[in-house]
């Protein structure tokens, strides 16, 4: 294991990792809006949709870095998820994993799921299945791993629903860190 002292941009912080999934760990955890030392407001989704602009948010939400790959954090979408913005999620998601995509043949996701709830799955049951959809067409061999952050227990529930879209073979590849 290659030990590595790594550099978070908006913290001050250093902290020593072993690999990349502790490293999108960390990262995840010390996002200022999220993080309660860092934003005393950041408990209250509406206090976080008026300081984060809209273009902020679609670059925090999904972003590809050659370190890590796709790395898409739940947090955001949950603020701002609705059936009007569906369509521009996708296509930023999909221009995300075609950068990637230029720099290799497969690509692997970070997903942060902190705050997913059943009443989310439900809530974005249309989202799901249309993402699902797109990656089944537009990406059917491309995606490595996808590795789920910060999982609750509904996780299940949302891999099953995903799991009418995708093969089986594409089902292997999440897998809860």
């Amino acid at each position: 294991m290659n030990d590595e002292i790594i550099h978070v941009e908006d913290s001050e912080d250093k902290i020593l990792v072993y690999d990349s999934c502790d490293k999108i760990k960390y990262l995840f955890n010390q996002d200022s809006y999220f993080n309660p030392e860092k934003n005393k407001n950041c408990q209250l989704k509406k206090n976080i949709a008026e300081i984060i602009s809209y273009d902020d948010f679609i670059e925090r939400f999904a972003y590809y870095t050659s370190d890590y790959g796709v790395v898409i954090d739940f947090r955001y979408f949950k603020i701002f998820a609705k059936s009007i913005i569906y369509d521009t999620v996708i296509n930023h998601c999909s221009e995300v994993f075609d950068k990637a995509l230029h720099d290799k043949s497969t690509f692997i996701i970070h997903l942060n799921l902190q705050g997913l709830s059943i009443i989310d799955i439900e809530r974005l049951y249309t989202f799901i299945c249309k993402f699902a959809r797109v990656m089944k067409e537009k990406y059917p061999v491309q995606l490595e791993i996808c590795n789920l952050y910060n999982s609750p227990f509904i996780v299940n529930q949302l891999l099953h629903v995903i799991s009418l879209f995708i093969n089986k073979e594409t089902q292997r590849k999440f897998k809860v860190v």
